[in-house]
């Protein structure tokens, strides 16, 4: 339809699909599948004293976390299954070698103890959204990245004290443990803020449309 010599806009265009459950065989995909796939072969690998081993499953586990959402942007590949799969791949790793670790003396509690703060919060702010329906941010802080680059820091780092009790190597292994635990207590608060930023947020202005269809409903 032509408007005055021009042609008219559409304006209600579908928005172009970008994450649907049908994509699920990606490259970044089969790297969050390969990182599912390691954890229990790294507490096997640990409990049995292969240290070597259990260092290299990690490793190459920690490596998959960065590179899948890079592929997944650089390859046009984002999907649902990933975004949901990601995150839960991450903190399964994360959580299994804290523990193993926190028992067997090579990491302090505390480090995990703030792994579970910040766990929680993220949680308990998934779990209220759901049963209001209200919209949640599902992108990952800066923080949050960073307290992650942390602790898979610290994890290696104890698996290399483990094999080399060196000073130096404990010295190292101190500083990204009361860092990775800083981070994440400071990635639970911010996650916690922003959920109540959005909660507060003042709503956006009523269109002359919405408003008039407001006044002849009351």
């Amino acid at each position: 339809m032509r408007m005055g010599g021009r042609q008219a806009r559409p304006t209600n265009q579908p928005e172009k699909p970008i994450a649907t459950f049908e994509r699920a065989w990606t490259i970044p995909n089969g790297l969050t599948f390969l990182r599912l796939a390691l954890v229990l072969p790294f507490i096997l690998f640990y409990e049995s004293g292969a240290i070597a081993a259990a260092s290299v499953t990690f490793a190459v586990a920690a490596l998959s976390d960065g590179l899948d959402g890079f592929l997944a942007r650089r390859l046009g590949q984002e999907s649902r299954l990933g975004a949901l799969l990601d995150p839960v791949g991450d903190k399964l790793l994360s959580f299994a070698a804290l523990v193993v670790l926190v028992v067997s003396g090579a990491l302090p509690l505390w480090l995990l103890i703030a792994s579970l703060l910040r766990d929680g919060v993220v949680l308990t702010i998934a779990l209220i959204c759901l049963v209001r329906r209200c919209p949640t941010e599902r992108d990952p802080m800066r923080m949050g990245k960073l307290a992650t680059l942390c602790t898979n820091a610290a994890v290696l780092l104890a698996l290399a004290h483990t094999l080399w009790p060196l000073a130096s190597v404990s010295r190292l292994l101190t500083a990204f443990s009361a860092l990775a635990a800083t981070c994440l207590c400071l990635a639970a608060i911010g996650y916690a803020a922003r959920a109540l930023g959005a909660k507060f947020a003042p709503m956006p202005p009523l269109a002359k449309s919405d408003a008039c269809r407001e006044r002849n409903h009351s």
